[in-house]
């Protein structure tokens, strides 16, 4: 058994890990607009997005590639000026042309994600290729993910775990996660190497990310792993769930409901449940629907048991429960009348409703 929760619990504490600027293209600029660029840099590390934006136009004018593809990053965000991203993959493109692999890179990033752009996988493949082979960590995280999902190139998860370990080397922490996965399952042809695993997963939590804590805390509270560590898992859970991450706050909620890693408390587990299914979390809607229908640390109400089975079928997902929520649903409904029936149906559309309404 691999005791990852020294090292894990060391990083939780950690200061906030800053990734390596990415070497950039020289697109050999005049003197003229590598000084622009530079003072339009000084300027946005000041907070000075507008007076930033005047010294990139000028070096963009002189066919300065890095200094377009920070005006495209500025209409990305809307930092400075009116928040466009049709207007950012333009520049993107100009900046490509120019030479920037930073540009190309984002272009690429636009094209994968539909960003201002038509979705185009095989043009996103080709921009973020130019970007991985000149070492841009974020491209070669990105060309990883494709080559790992088929995206605009056939499925080659051996190649995706090349990529993904050149970027994890760079700093990129879902690349560190990802490649501890890797090693934790043995997969793609690597040796399963739980230390090594660990290892990847302490380099991942130094960026306190919570979607990478709550992944990691997730592995750690399994059981059936070499790394199982419940403290560790509820340590970092922690963190992850106080910034609002859904998934810890359910797997936290599940530790402190079984008392594993820490002290069993029922009204804790069902507050950590309801904020992760606030957010549509189908395990937490799942989870609460069973307390719910057999009065476990809350007052027992079908209704409400009914409400969130069917809140955990919506969530589909990864949620592999289905049937059974299903089932509760079942039990639910014979516990009600046909007026109460009909209120936790309404309940159920009105929250329906609200999802379809929220920002994504």
């Amino acid at each position: 058994m691999i005791h990852a929760s020294i090292a894990i619990r060391t990083v939780c504490v950690a200061v906030l890990f800053v990734l390596p600027a990415a070497a950039q293209e020289k697109s050999v600029p005049n003197d003229h607009a590598q000084s622009c660029y530079e003072k339009g840099l000084a300027l946005l590390q000041e907070g000075k997005a507008k007076e930033a934006k005047l010294m990139f136009d000028e070096a963009s004018m002189d066919g300065h590639g890095d200094a377009t593809n920070e005006l495209g990053k500025l209409y990305l965000t809307g930092n400075g000026v009116n928040q466009d991203a049709a207007k950012a993959a333009e520049l993107f493109g100009q900046s490509a042309a120019f030479g920037s692999v930073r540009g190309a890179t984002n272009l690429g990033i636009s094209y994968k994600e539909g960003r201002g752009v038509a979705q185009d996988y095989k043009k996103a493949a080709e921009f973020l290729g130019r970007g991985a082979d000149a070492g841009i960590a974020v491209a070669q995280y990105q060309v990883a993910e494709m080559y790992f999902k088929g995206l605009g190139a056939e499925t080659d998860y051996a190649k995706a775990f090349e990529l993904y370990t050149k970027a994890a080397n760079q700093g990129i922490p879902q690349a560190q996660y990802i490649v501890g996965t890797y090693h934790l399952d043995g997969s793609a042809g690597t040796q399963e190497d739980p230390k090594l695993a660990v290892e990847w997963f302490v380099k991942a939590a130094q960026s306190r990310d919570p979607q990478i804590l709550a992944d990691i805390g997730r592995l750690l509270q399994d059981e059936d792993r070499p790394i199982y560590d419940a403290q560790g898992a509820v340590e970092l859970l922690s963190v992850a769930a106080q910034a609002g991450n859904r998934d810890a706050q359910y797997y936290l909620g599940t530790l402190v409901y079984e008392g594993r890693g820490t002290k069993k408390d029922l009204a804790t587990a069902v507050k950590l449940y309801d904020a992760a299914a606030a957010q549509g979390q189908a395990f937490a809607c799942n989870a609460l629907s069973v307390l719910y229908l057999n009065g476990e640390g809350v007052e027992k109400n079908p209704q409400r048991a009914y409400v969130f089975a069917e809140m955990a079928v919506d969530g589909g997902g990864s949620f592999d429960g289905t049937s059974f929520a299903k089932l509760t649903r079942i039990q639910a409904e014979k516990l009600m009348t046909p007026e109460q029936l009909a209120e936790a149906k309404a309940a159920v559309e009105r929250n329906r409703a609200a999802q379809k309404a929220a920002p994504k």
